[in-house]
């Protein structure tokens, strides 16, 4: 039997943001845009870090 596991968590900063699978990004509680990044795994850091901080200069901050 398979399990799944949803974890949330409000994040500031874009190194931790870039471990997640994926970032939803909420503006005034609407879903204004999401980055998939699959699986982390240990290597690909800087490329995830700077694929999240290129999204999020796209998304206006």
């Amino acid at each position: 039997m398979k399990r799944f596991y949803t974890a949330e968590a409000v994040q500031k900063d874009s190194r931790v943001a870039s471990r997640c699978d994926r970032i939803l990004y909420l503006l005034d509680g609407k879903l204004n845009g999401e980055l998939p990044l699959g699986k982390w795994a240990a290597g690909n850091e800087q490329k995830r870090e700077s694929a999240v901080a290129e999204w999020l200069h796209n998304m206006g901050w």
